[in-house]
């Protein structure tokens, strides 16, 4: 049941799409609240993460700031990175871009 309703939204969202919205970024993290799941009356920590990001994103413009090294936080990527030094150096060199 889960699973038609996941099937459900994802059609709608691509219905949505086919009207002609001009920037499906911003529909979808317009609509992200829309889908947040509850599991045992309990939020998901990932989803919650994922509304308040998609949230700032919309109110800072249409930025976030290193979205992507965040994302490693959140699923413990640095732990795997580390023992791989070229990766380090890869991700080091893109903060040292965007922050100047």
């Amino acid at each position: 049941m889960l699973q038609s309703h996941g099937e459900n939204n994802n059609q709608e969202i691509a219905k949505e799409d086919d009207k002609g919205e001009k920037d499906t970024e911003e529909y979808l993290f317009r609509k992200l609240p829309e889908y947040k799941q509850r599991i045992a009356g309990k939020s998901i920590p990932f989803e919650k993460f994922s509304i308040h990001k998609a949230n700032k994103y919309l109110e800072q413009n249409h930025r976030l700031f290193l979205p992507g090294m965040e994302l490693i936080l959140v699923w413990n990527g640095f732990k795997v990175l580390h023992r791989t030094p070229d990766l380090v150096e890869a991700n080091a060199k893109t903060c040292t871009e965007v922050t100047g």
